[in-house]
């Protein structure tokens, strides 16, 4: 069982560890992520052992407040976001009001002018107000962290305050004049500054997924007893025949059947112009009409739609933890405690070789600059924006795992047919080369071929149908896995398949013949009848328009390239030599594709692999990173890590260029995460950062971190 929670109360890197520590220790549980991006839990357990309700028990038992959901609720997510933004802002305009009048008095006292709030008891009530109405969410959520035996970054933010705030209560009582009101109220107000710019900027990081949801249609015109009727879409069936008027977008996903249409699919394949369709092609739900209309029949509804497929895919990715992501998890869980202990080391050898009042003001320091926040976003951000990008050009990456493995990916192998191809292939030639008639021959081949569904049938089927061919039900029939067609035809056996299976059989055939036909590239098959070679059929298949500019971009980012086929070695060095890749495998078998795949992977850091079909499903889950194209089977789509809504191969590329530019951003926000700790901590120990400064930096990193992954919208 796989279910989604919305978490609330979470602050820092060691918030999300702890709570995902605390579920994944539960007896059941077989895993669990938790993204502090997102504010969200995904935990795989035995619904026979433990409950969704004890889950929700166990968050609640964490400190935290946690949400079910059974599918993503946008509205709902958009709606606590808000609200917690909100709050944010309440209480940091609260504090602020209160922290600026102490704040102030140390410019006045070094201007020579006095204020009233200058005195003890004035400064004692502003902080006081602040520490309530400000660090209310701190003292909460450390008292949850400590509850749980472990410590967040609330703990620190409280400890840090707290300690300022009492040592000023303990002087003011002894008529000390070192007062620190200020230094407690400044850094909760600079806290929650930086909270409030943090949830906005990781508001922004939703935006992607939010756009995406709204795509959905909420009412749809469908015929139904010969009327139209509008009806809302929770109530459309498959099979529901729906009507699309000019400039609408359309419900779901379907087949047309009456009229034509150009419609534009560029918020769900990342294709520019609009694609033309006709009776019979496909649609795709919330994808938008052009300026006619047209009717189609339901084919997908609900959860079952591409919308909400991609939008799933996404969800997945954004929820799902890269490997580096773990490094920074176990980092989180011990930083807290070491951070604590030197603060305490600080405090105690300030004040026994110094004084107390530079020992507690250093600690205090130490404390805040020390906060985990920006750690626990350097990746979830990155990746959160770098997937919901990739939807948005077409490219559906199914996780952080996949995101970083694709980044280190160093050589690609292609499918040849239907990938670096149309997929459509045609025949080009056709050779009668015995005493039977051409209407003949076409007779047996187009009743032995029309049984099978591979592609080259399907080219020799269609040659006959345009000829006008009378096709007749074959009496036997078996399709050889990977080498042809075997029919039975008025007592004659009809065998068509290419020279390697003849010479397996020991049927003779033109070789000469055969090579002509090879050497001017095209695949060619051989028909025999009773094995006596009768005809050659010719068949070709145009490159795609882009294979050769992709490719290309492919080997500039220093990818070595590689295409496996099961087309003979000719056709296959034409097609390698056309578009520059650099080796070819040729006459594969689906497990001799899987070889190829397992040796060259031991030449490479990451082998990435590019396919459509059922015959490519065992290499791409073999390969590192297995992309699928969108003209693909679903066995090809299931066993794929990266989905190509599009049938273009320059998807590979783009998602290539993302998932470089994610890593590269993910390691810029882990180095700017530890810069502020590694550097910040020293400079606190030394007395040459106060806690008010100390504060700010600490704000500013976790909004440097969230800022810089929203940089990866505009790649």
């Amino acid at each position: 069982m796989k279910d989604n929670f919305l978490i609330q109360g979470m602050s820092c890197a060691a918030c999300s560890a702890r709570l995902e520590k605390v579920l994944s220790r539960q007896d059941g549980v077989s895993r669990a992520n938790v993204n502090l991006s997102s504010n969200r839990a995904r935990v795989i357990y035995d619904e026979n052992v433990i409950s969704r309700d004890d889950i929700l028990a166990v968050i609640s038992r964490a400190g935290f407040t946690g949400y079910y959901q059974e599918s993503r609720d946008i509205e709902k997510e958009r709606e606590l976001r808000e609200k917690e933004i909100k709050s944010l802002k309440r209480d940091f305009i609260i504090s602020l009001i209160f922290a600026l009048p102490l704040f102030s008095v140390m410019f006045f006292h070094m201007a020579g002018i006095h204020v009233f709030y200058a005195d003890a008891r004035w400064q004692f009530a502003f902080a006081t107000l602040v520490q309530i109405f400000g660090g209310h969410r701190f003292y909460k959520g450390a008292i949850s962290s400590l509850r749980s035996k472990t410590f967040n970054m609330d703990v620190l933010v409280s400890m840090g305050t707290t300690a300022a705030y009492l040592y000023s209560i303990y002087n003011m009582s002894i008529a000390n004049p070192h007062l620190y009101f200020e230094s407690s109220a400044v850094i909760i107000t600079l806290v929650l500054l930086g909270k409030l710019m943090e949830a906005k900027a990781k508001d922004k990081t939703n935006e992607a997924v939010d756009k995406l949801q709204s795509l959905k249609v909420d009412e749809v015109t469908v015929i139904r007893d010969g009327e139209e009727k509008t009806i809302s879409i929770d109530e459309l069936d498959i099979d529901d025949i729906v009507l699309v008027r000019p400039g609408e977008r359309l419900a779901s996903d379907g087949v047309i059947i009456e009229g034509e249409a150009s419609i534009n699919e560029a918020m769900i394949t990342g294709e520019s112009l609009p694609v033309n369709k006709t009776v019979g092609d496909a649609v795709i739900g919330s994808t938008v009409n052009g300026p006619s209309t047209f009717k189609f029949i339901v084919t997908k509804v609900g959860e079952d739609t591409t919308l909400a497929n991609i939008i799933r895919m996404v969800d997945d990715a954004a929820s799902s933890k890269a490997p580096v992501q773990r490094l920074a998890d176990k980092i989180a869980n011990i930083f807290v405690p070491a951070v604590m202990a030197i603060a305490f080391l600080t405090f105690l050898i300030y004040t026994i070789f110094k004084d107390a009042n530079t020992g507690i003001i250093n600690s205090i320091s130490v404390l805040v600059i020390a906060c985990p926040c920006s750690l626990g976003l350097a990746t979830p951000t990155a990746i959160m924006v770098a997937t919901c990008r990739a939807a948005q050009s077409g490219i559906l990456i199914k996780s952080g795992e996949v995101l970083e493995a694709n980044a280190k990916v160093d050589a690609i192998c292609f499918d040849k047919t239907g990938t670096l191809t149309e997929g459509k292939l045609a025949l080009t030639k056709f050779i009668n080369t015995s005493s039977l008639s051409d209407r003949e021959i076409l007779r047996y081949a187009y009743s032995a071929e029309n049984q099978s569904e591979h592609l080259i049938s399907e080219a020799i089927s269609s040659y006959a149908r345009d000829k006008s061919i009378e096709y007749a039900e074959a009496d036997e029939f078996e399709a050889i896995h990977s080498k042809g067609v075997r029919a039975k035809l008025d007592n004659k056996e009809i065998i068509l398949s290419n020279e390697r299976y003849f010479d397996e059989l020991g049927i003779n055939y033109d070789k000469a013949l055969m090579k002509e036909l090879l050497d001017e590239g095209a695949t060619v098959i051989v028909m025999a009848i009773d094995r006596k070679a009768v005809s050659y059929f010719a068949i070709e298949d145009s490159l795609r328009s882009d294979s050769k500019e992709a490719i290309a971009k492919i080997k500039a980012m220093g990818i070595k390239t590689y295409m496996l086929t099961g087309d003979n070695s000719t056709v296959a060095k034409n097609v390698a030599q056309k578009l520059g890749i650099d080796e070819f495998r040729a006459e594969l078998l689906p497990e001799d594709k899987l070889k190829a795949i397992e040796e060259i992977k031991k030449s490479c850091a990451k082998l990435a692999m590019v396919g459509d079909g059922v015959n490519d499903a065992p290499s791409l889950a073999s390969s590192d990173v297995g992309y699928s194209v969108a003209s693909g089977t679903d066995v090809a789509l299931e066993a794929s890590d990266i989905s190509l809504l599009n049938n273009s191969i320059g998807g590979v590329a783009r998602a290539l260029e993302l998932s470089r530019a994610a890593m590269k951003i993910i390691k810029e926000n882990l180095f700017w995460a530890f810069f502020y700790n590694v550097v910040g901590i020293p400079f606190a120990i030394l007395g040459l950062l106060t806690p008010m400064l100390a504060g700010t930096a600490m704000a500013f990193s976790s909004v440097c971190v969230v800022t810089n992954s929203l940089r990866l919208r505009y790649k």
